[in-house]
């Protein structure tokens, strides 16, 4: 009866093999999904500060690069730009990251340029662009004896830590 029923519906006796090799894909072929996209807040990148002079504003910002250690790659009081380099050590690299790479890392700088700007008499906006350049080995690279240099975002901790120490010199 079954069978009439199949010729009749144009069916096919599926082989069990093939339905095992399906159920097979269907509990392998999840694990081959991208891994979930990380939910981050934005970076802040832009602040306004109060400052007696553009400056004032601009001796402090180029002390608080001094005072962090910064290597001052470029300088032009003019156009407000400044650009400069500072090494990470790689157990800073998560702290000023969004790494997910899970890879080994031996060393890392973050390229970071600024750009102060006046706002009016009193006030300047400073804007910190960051490029995290990090070196390191993943699973396979250690197997292959081969070393990485990857970019990695900033997270907006770097940029944090330079404004919060312009507002501790007191440009005003």
């Amino acid at each position: 009866m079954n069978r009439k029923i199949r010729e009749i519906a144009g069916m096919q006796k599926i082989p069990s093999s093939f339905m095992a090799l399906l159920a097979l894909l269907f509990f392998l072929l999840p694990g081959c999904a991208g891994a979930p996209v990380m939910e981050t807040k934005p970076v802040v990148n832009s602040r306004v500060f109060r400052a007696a002079s553009f400056d004032a504003a601009w001796h402090a910002l180029l002390g608080v690069l001094f005072a962090d250690g910064a290597l001052i790659t470029f300088s032009e009081k003019e156009s407000g730009i400044v650009a400069c380099r500072r090494i990470i050590t790689p157990s800073e690299i998560d702290a000023y990251s969004l790494n997910d790479s899970g890879m080994l890392w031996n060393k890392a700088q973050a390229d970071i340029v600024l750009l102060v700007t006046r706002v009016n008499a009193t006030s300047i906006r400073i804007t910190i662009n960051t490029k995290i350049i990090a070196t390191g080995r993943g699973a396979f690279d250690v197997i292959l004896g081969r070393t990485r240099e990857i970019g990695i975002a900033s997270n907006g901790v770097l940029e944090q830590h330079y404004f919060n120490a312009f507002l501790q010199a007191k440009p005003l």
